[in-house]
């Protein structure tokens, strides 16, 4: 089966049930996204398990990396029935490219703490030794530094909104030497807020084993 996450809600998808007495066993899923009421900008944390059907000892659950699939607005796109799009500035702002630096960054420390998780599912019952304890308070640190990073650009473009608008007007060229736009607007601002509370509650989450 699968699961998924968006945010710190975690679901679960069947994909195949084994038969009696099975050993080996292939499975398919075409995953319909459009039932989950996703927007522009969200990004889904998924991974695959097996559990076999152990009676003796109990039945074992065997987890994937974790994965990630990021959901893009079409509005995002280019549409040949609007040539305003056209129009619009070319290169990515630096609010932009910085804010795509923070989510690449979440990911990995998304990556560090589910690896960390199934390596400590593997060595049960054995206590918890001094590497753990290292890996799972260096995660903690820069899940805190990176709450404190994306703060700060939110606090950037909200008084980048209250001095002007987000994105330039069609039409409007970009003075030489002039400050750029940040790229990032009313949209994005509530993403952000949402996103640095999240953050928040899985850094209160993530404690170092004991």
């Amino acid at each position: 089966g699968i699961f998924h996450s968006l945010g710190l809600e975690e679901s679960k998808i069947m994909v195949r049930r084994l038969e009696n007495g099975a050993t080996r066993a292939d499975g398919k899923l075409v995953w319909e996204l459009g039932n989950l009421g996703l927007k522009g900008g969200e990004v889904i944390a998924y991974y695959a398990y097996a559990l076999d059907n152990d009676t003796l000892t109990g039945p074992k659950v065997a987890k994937s990396d974790i994965h990630f699939l990021t959901l893009y607005d079409e509005q995002d796109y280019d549409d040949p029935q609007n040539p305003e799009k056209k129009k619009q500035p070319q290169g990515t702002p630096p609010a932009v490219k910085q804010l795509d630096k923070l989510i690449d960054i979440q990911k990995k420390l998304l990556k560090e703490t589910f690896a960390q998780a199934r390596q400590r599912e593997a060595a049960l019952p054995q206590p918890v030794n001094d590497s753990e304890k290292g890996a799972a308070q260096k995660t903690r640190e820069g899940q805190k530094k990176l709450r404190s990073q994306v703060e700060e650009l939110l606090e950037k473009v909200k008084q980048e909104l209250a001095e002007g608008p987000a994105h330039p007007q069609p039409g409007d060229e970009a003075e030489p030497g002039g400050p750029q736009q940040s790229g990032l607007g009313e949209k994005e601002l509530k993403h952000m807020e949402q996103a640095v509370e999240k953050m928040g509650l899985a850094e209160n989450q993530l404690k170092v084993p004991d």
